[in-house]
């Protein structure tokens, strides 16, 4: 009776052991899976219409670009390249999050970007109210001109692999090209 006893209380042991494991475990890998496949900005399309100013800055550079009429230029009214912004935004549009980047926590999300110097993005509406903003981290290239980005949007405490993006730069030769 006593080994029998034994038996049972062992394995009641080893079941708690296994339920406090999923507990721990389980739950955190199940929510880790949130946001997957999702897209970065779901607005976006709506969003985009209230845009008048964008502020694209690294460590070194501000470029600040205004729309007018549909027509984005430099703040001097020099007028950008408007196939590059048109590529970026319909980036904005469809870059769906693919993977969150699990990194050190102790440092923050924005070290999680994959590069020293991040690029921030700030979109305005006509009265200078924020709309949007996020940090534009590791670019990865693929084949279509598009690739992989790191991006942490500005509230959120981790950052994403997104898609759809194509490279971006904090200079005014960039979008002029």
């Amino acid at each position: 009776m006593t080994e029998r006893m034994t038996n049972i209380l062992g394995w009641l042991v080893l079941l708690a052991v296994m339920l406090g494991l999923w507990t721990l475990f389980g739950e955190g890998l199940r929510t880790s899976h949130i946001g997957r496949n999702e897209p970065l900005f779901p607005n976006f399309s709506q969003t985009r219409e209230k845009i008048s100013f964008m502020s694209i800055s690294d460590d070194t550079m501000t470029v600040p670009l205004l729309k007018n009429e549909g027509v984005w230029a430099f703040a001097e009214g020099t007028v950008i390249n408007q196939d590059t912004m048109k590529a970026f935004l319909l980036g904005l549009k469809k870059s769906v999050r693919r993977e969150p980047k699990i990194g050190n926590t102790m440092r923050g999300a924005r070290d999680d970007l994959g590069v020293e110097t991040p690029i921030s993005v700030a979109f305005y509406n006509q009265d200078n109210d924020l709309i949007l903003a996020f940090s534009v981290g590791l670019y990865i290239p693929a084949a279509d001109g598009t690739g992989l980005t790191y991006v942490l949007v500005a509230g959120e405490d981790k950052a994403w692999l997104v898609d759809a993006l194509p490279r971006i730069e904090a200079t005014p030769d960039f979008w002029s090209q």
